[in-house]
């Protein structure tokens, strides 16, 4: 398979406090797979892919110090895995990556190896594990010290820092209760090496954009599922925790959230209509809070300058990302209803975002103290067109 795909994003400086930024990512990746299935159910699999991108990304950091990210690169590699699937009450699928070029220079002649199995002890119960290491060229650069980011932009790994590299460990139980009734745990623990993560003390044009630290995060997932015509109902919840390091300072990433859960619930009325709700629920992400001003004294980065710096208001934050915003949670409501017609299929929709109107925070300003909410009780109508 052929793909071709261009991002573009950019921040509008009036919408917050955040400096300019601009990204801009073109990926053109070619894939060959191949899959061959024995007699016996078990299966082997090739495959080669490759891909190239082009990234740039440019910003304004707190200081005003510009900083550049353009690079040119490709990658390819091949993997195989092997899928032994001969008996009914066991199975397991062995494979590997291997990059014969990375994107950068950290990314080449680099192994992937990954395996999985599954053990069904009983009709009803099933053991699944998983193994892999898997290795990240393509990052985000997204400042911690923000509240909320407006977007994150994708960025190829810089050269002097070693791409990023994830090590995951995975078990759960699946669970048949009765006809139509699911219920799965599982665990999982991720330990994430050479994370790059934004230099919140570049003063200088010199002093590098990125600084290599390290992280993990750990936790229980629970799903269970009732689904029996005309009744479709899923309830998930999270119970997690992660942590960053640099330079010897833990920290909790932004992204951090203790609990986290949904519960979703279709209807299927008959003569193509379908009711459902939505509700969604994330305790809340942890953020640096702004504990004052004060004038700091700053170098003149103009390469043309005097060398003389001058005096401008610098925030004064807490340590990092001690602080948590409020809950967020959200109803939403959908009634649809699709038609067939000879040539077309056609699907008719209205939604109510945010039910109880719940007020979750967006960002707010630190120069203001302004808050900014996300999306309130909204009406939405949708018309899709199928041929």
């Amino acid at each position: 398979g052929i793909s071709l795909s261009t991002f573009e994003g950019e921040v509008i400086p009036n919408l917050s406090s955040l400096k300019p930024r601009k990204n801009e990512v073109q990926d053109f990746t070619i894939n060959f797979d191949m899959n061959v299935v024995y007699e016996n159910r078990d299966e082997i699999g090739l495959g080669l892919k490759l891909k190239t991108i082009d990234s740039k990304f440019s910003q304004l950091n707190f200081v005003g110090i510009e900083s550049n990210f353009e690079k040119f690169a490709g990658n390819l590699s091949v993997y195989g895995k092997y899928k032994f699937l001969r008996w009914k009450n066991f199975g397991i699928d062995v494979g590997s990556r291997f990059n014969v070029t990375g994107l950068t220079a950290g990314g080449s002649g680099i192994f992937e190896p990954r395996v999985s199995l599954t053990y069904r002890f009983l009709p009803s119960i099933a053991f699944k594990a998983a193994w892999g290491i898997y290795l990240q060229e393509m990052i985000t650069v997204s400042d911690e010290s923000e509240v909320i980011s407006v977007f994150e932009p994708w960025v190829i790994t810089p050269d002097y820092i070693k791409p990023s590299k994830a090590i995951h460990y995975n078990a759960g139980i699946d669970i048949d209760l009765i006809r139509g009734v699911q219920f799965s745990i599982e665990w999982y623990y991720k330990l994430l090496q050479s994370i790059p993560i934004v230099n919140d003390k570049k003063f200088t044009v010199a002093d590098p954009d990125l600084l290599s630290g390290k992280g993990e995060s750990y936790g229980w997932e629970f799903l269970a599922n009732y689904s029996i015509d005309p009744f479709n109902f899923t309830a998930s919840y999270t119970l997690s925790w992660a942590y960053k390091e640099v330079n010897n300072w833990t920290y909790y990433p932004k992204y951090d959230t203790r609990h986290a859960g949904n519960i979703i619930l279709e209807f299927n009325l008959g003569s193509g209509w379908i009711a459902s709700s939505v509700w969604n629920y994330t305790s809340g992400y942890p953020f640096t809070e702004l504990v004052g001003f004060y004038d700091k004294y700053f170098p003149d980065n103009n390469q043309n300058g005097t060398g003389e710096g001058g005096f401008n208001p610098y925030a004064y934050l807490g340590d990092k990302n001690l602080g948590r915003l409020p809950a967020y949670h959200r109803l939403d409501l959908s009634l649809i209803k699709r038609i067939s017609l000879s040539l077309v299929n056609i699907e008719l929709g209205v939604s109510a975002i945010n039910v109880y109107d719940r007020k979750n925070i967006f960002y707010f300003n630190r120069d203001t103290g302004e808050t900014v909410n996300m999306l309130p009780f909204l009406l939405t109508g949708t018309v899709k067109v199928e041929i």
